[in-house]
């Protein structure tokens, strides 16, 4: 299977400069897809990364639910 990488103008959440976002979908079994997004701000250093739910859930998965 192909990796393709998306990349992506996008606004630093800090400093509020130019920078790229990077997306990839990744499957995982019983999960289907999820799509990881990075950001990375040359400017002031500020990182940040989201990870979504992409697809449904397989008949055969567990949920799980975090709650803090």
């Amino acid at each position: 299977m192909k990796k393709e990488l998306i990349v992506f103008a996008s606004l630093c959440d800090s400093c509020n400069a130019e920078g790229e976002c990077k997306m990839c979908i990744a499957t995982i079994p019983y999960f289907s897809e999820i799509i990881v997004m990075a950001f990375s701000c040359e400017v002031c250093g500020h990182r940040s990364c989201e990870i979504k739910q992409g697809g449904g859930i397989s008949e055969k998965a567990t949920k799980i639910e975090f709650t803090a």
